[in-house]
């Protein structure tokens, strides 16, 4: 870890980011499933541990004007990967409130006014709804899959590939297999939530 001190931006950036970390903690506190729900639960007890844990380090850090700002980058885009097993993704120009966060990003980090900063987000919103971009890598959809996997006696990915597949197409051996692979990658996150995820 190598400490620095912090430009004025990094400083509002972790200010910006602390302020929606800690919406997120109580949006994740308030939708906590039972231990039961496996491996649902699982994901989300982890993701909340590490978002609080974060968000105090962020909150440090910007007290403090010096922090690791590569670190806290990495840390930041780790807690993205985890949280897209848990919820669909959803585009910061899509969602308006996330929008406005990102607009403060470019007022208060890039200097852009906030004529500027609607433009550029509401410019990004149309090109997106246009272009139909798709918005999740279907993380959430193998979760469930998992989930239904382990009520099997006996695993049938074929099945699998008929229920939860997305491609569009008619499901053969291809759907299983992409299926079974993003089911053992689940599993390998699943395995990790013990220990941190930058070690």
């Amino acid at each position: 870890m190598t400490l620095a001190r912090l430009t004025p931006g990094q400083v509002r950036m972790m200010r910006l980011i602390r302020q929606h970390q800690s919406q997120e903690i109580a949006d994740v506190e308030s939708d906590l499933p039972t231990p039961e729900d496996y491996p649902r639960y699982a994901l989300m007890n982890s993701y909340l541990r590490r978002l609080k844990d974060y968000t105090a380090e962020i909150e440090a850090g910007e007290k403090l004007g010096i922090a690791d700002f590569d670190e806290f980058q990495k840390r930041l885009k780790e807690l993205q990967d985890l949280r897209s097993w848990i919820y669909e993704p959803i585009s910061p120009f899509i969602d308006r409130e996330r929008g406005k966060m990102i607009g403060n990003v470019f007022v208060e980090v890039g200097g852009y006014r906030y004529d500027q900063a609607y433009e550029r987000i509401e410019k990004s919103r149309t090109v997106l709804a246009k272009s139909g971009a798709p918005l999740s890598d279907n993380r959430v959809r193998v979760v469930r899959a998992f989930k239904a996997l382990l009520t099997m006696k006996i695993p049938n990915y074929p099945r699998l590939a008929e229920d939860f597949c997305v491609c569009g197409k008619v499901h053969d051996h291809r759907c299983a297999d992409r299926l079974r692979k993003q089911i053992d990658k689940l599993k390998s996150v699943l395995g990790e939530l013990e220990t941190p995820l930058s070690a």
